[in-house]
C-alpha cells in the first residue's frame, strides 16, 4: 500500500468527523467510528496501480498534450480510465483538453459512458466536477443528459447540488446549455426551493443564472416568489445579489413592482445601500422611479447620509445621489 494512502486512512480512522472526508474516494470513507473500507477494494487509489497515463501526466507539462499531432494518442490511451483520471488535478485537465479537442460524437459518448454512475461523486470532487462541466459545454445535450437524470434520480438531490460548492457550477452549466424542454423537472425543483436558495452562499448563483436563462414564464414565477419574501431576501447578503440579478434582467414592470415593494419596507433600501451587493440596486431604483416616488427614495437615502459616508459602498451611493441631484 502506498504511503500517502496509509497516511490518509490513519487520519480518517482517528477523526470520523473530518469535514474533508466526504471528498475522499468511496473506498476510504468511514463506515463507522471503528471501521473503514479496505483500501485494496479501490485499485485506482494506490500509486502502483494508477494508469501509466496519469503517471505521465504528473511529469509532463499540459502544453505537450495540446499539439494536434498528439491529439489521437491521449484519446486512445484514455479509454477505460476517464473516470479515474477525472479525480486527479492534472488528470482532469487532460481529460478536459481531449474532450474539447475531440468533438466527434463517438468519443464524447465514450466519455459519457465512463462517467455514468459517477455524477454524484464527480459533483463533490474538486477535480471531476470540471470534467462534467466541460462535457456539458461541448457535447450534445442528448450525450450529457445522463448528468441531469442522475441528479434527478433521488428526491432533493438537485437542490443539494445547487447548494454545493462544486455542484452549483454543474447546475449552472446545465441551465446554460440544455434546451428548457429537457430540464423542466429540474427547473421545477429549483423553483420549489427558490427562497432558501436565494439566501444560500452557493445556491444564489444558481438563481442568478436561472433569472438570465429562464423562459419568460419561468422568470415570472421566480420573480413572484422573490416578491413574496423580498424583505427576508434583501436582508441577506447573498439574497441581495439575487435581487440585483432580478432588476438587471426582468421586464420594466416587474422591476418597478420589486422596487415599490422594497420601498414599502421601512429602512430596507437604506440598509441595502450599505452592503456589497445591495448598493447595486440603488441605480436601478433611481433610474426606474419618477416624480414623487423618486423624491421619496432619494430622501430615504439622504436621511442616512452620515452612515452611508462611513462605509465604502455607502459612499458610492452618496456620489450617485449627488450626481442625480
Amino acid at each position: 500500500m502506498a504511503f500517502p494512502v496509509r497516511a490518509v486512512r490513519a487520519r480518517v480512522s482517528a477523526n470520523s468527523t473530518a469535514p474533508w472526508a466526504g471528498y475522499l474516494p468511496q473506498a476510504l470513507r468511514i463506515l463507522s467510528k471503528a471501521q473503514t473500507v479496505e483500501v485494496e477494494s479501490l485499485p485506482t487509489v494506490t500509486e502502483e496501480r494508477l494508469p501509466s497515463l496519469l503517471r505521465a501526466a504528473r511529469r509532463q507539462p499540459l502544453d505537450c498534450w495540446s499539439s494536434a499531432n498528439e491529439s489521437s494518442k491521449p484519446h486512445e490511451d484514455m479509454a477505460g480510465c476517464i473516470w479515474e483520471l477525472s479525480q486527479h488535478s492534472k488528470g482532469c485537465r487532460r481529460v478536459q483538453l481531449v474532450v474539447e479537442r475531440n468533438l466527434n460524437d463517438e468519443f464524447q459518448q465514450q466519455v459519457a459512458r465512463e462517467l455514468q454512475g459517477h455524477v454524484l461523486e464527480a459533483m463533490r470532487c474538486p477535480h471531476a466536477n470540471h470534467v462534467l462541466q466541460k462535457l456539458i459545454k461541448v457535447a450534445k445535450p442528448q450525450t450529457s443528459h445522463f448528468i441531469v437524470e442522475e441528479l434527478m434520480s433521488t428526491q432533493g438531490c438537485m437542490v443539494m447540488a445547487a447548494r454545493h460548492k462544486y455542484g452549483c457550477r454543474i447546475v449552472q452549466r446545465i441551465l446554460e446549455h440544455f434546451p428548457h424542454s429537457q430540464i423542466e423537472m429540474m427547473i421545477e425543483a429549483i423553483l420549489g426551493d427558490a427562497v432558501p436558495l436565494a439566501c444560500h452562499p452557493y445556491g444564489n448563483y444558481v438563481l442568478q443564472n436561472l433569472l438570465r436563462t429562464a423562459t419568460e414564464h419561468q422568470r415570472a414565477r421566480l420573480l413572484k416568489q422573490l416578491q413574496t419574501s423580498l424583505a427576508l431576501i434583501c436582508q441577506d447578503t447573498f439574497g441581495c445579489a439575487v435581487v440585483v440579478a432580478a432588476v438587471s434582467c426582468a421586464p420594466r414592470e416587474d422591476v418597478l413592482c420589486l422596487i415599490r415593494l422594497l420601498l414599502k419596507e421601512h429602512g430596507l433600501l437604506a440598509s441595502m445601500a450599505h452592503s456589497r451587493h445591495g448598493h447595486l440596486v440603488v441605480p436601478f431604483v433611481l433610474d426606474s422611479l419618477q416624480g414623487q416616488e423618486l423624491r421619496d427614495a432619494q430622501e430615504v437615502l439622504r436621511e442616512q447620509a452620515d452612515s452611508l459616508q462611513s462605509c465604502k459602498w455607502g459612499r458610492s451611493v452618496m456620489a450617485l445621489l449627488e450626481a442625480s441631484a
